[in-house]
């Protein structure tokens, strides 16, 4: 009986260093299964890749995701350094900040000649009313219709719809008010039409007029 229960007691006491030579298998597999850690000279080809297939903004997120090898720092000085080489250069094509990500667009130099390209495909210019009321939404929001219209003192029901169609502003809510009236505010449409990176960077409504004019004629957010 005692030989037997030694025998047990050696069995047992080995366990504990088989699971840990097993863990550390585990471990080392886990460890090589990961990603190695990539340059930002061998990303660089890759972001252009995405930013060129895309046909919207991308962020350092989204491009994280894509790209797990490469850390935000990395990615963003590889986009960086592709900007520079682009200006240095004098490509017909940059990479600019729009919209909270990153996108390739044709360079403003050459709008005259995306003009020829697109002349059927231009977007019509903003009416005055439509452009205050998008200022209005734009630095006030989210905002209703009847603030909209104490701003200007005029029915904006017909303007609200056509900007609405226009994809540059959208319903983001409903007022805590009697009725629930919708709240509406700008959309990415809107910071990509404007070339804007975010609300912050907002200019003024003769800045606006210049800028939505501007890229309606040179499609300078659109490859």
């Amino acid at each position: 009986m005692s030989d037997k229960s030694d025998k047990s007691d050696d069995i047992l006491e080995g366990q504990p260093e088989a699971e840990s030579e097993h863990e550390a298998v585990m471990e080392g597999e886990v460890g090589q299964s990961q990603s190695p850690a990539i340059s930002p000279e061998e990303v660089r080809p890759i972001l252009e890749c995405l930013l060129f297939a895309s046909t919207e903004p991308l962020s350092i997120k989204q491009l994280g995701r894509i790209i797990p090898s490469a850390d935000a720092k990395t990615l963003r000085r590889a986009i960086l350094d592709l900007q520079v080489e682009y200006d240095q250069q004098g490509r017909g094509l940059q990479i600019i900040e729009v919209a909270g990500g990153y996108q390739m667009a044709t360079h403003r130099r050459f709008a005259s000649y995306i003009l020829q390209l697109n002349r059927n495909k231009k977007r019509g210019p903003l009416s005055t009313p439509a452009l205050e009321t998008l200022a209005i939404i734009a630095y006030k929001q989210p905002i209703i219709r009847a603030e909209i219209e104490a701003i200007r003192g005029v029915d904006s029901s017909g303007v609200i719809h056509s900007l609405v169609e226009l994809n540059l502003v959208k319903i983001v809510g409903t007022k805590e008010t009697p009725g629930r009236p919708p709240m509406y505010g700008t959309t990415e449409e809107f910071l990509k039409v404007f070339g804007l990176k975010r609300l912050a960077d907002l200019p003024s409504i003769r800045e606006l007029r210049e800028q939505y004019e501007k890229r309606s004629e040179s499609g300078a957010s659109e490859k």
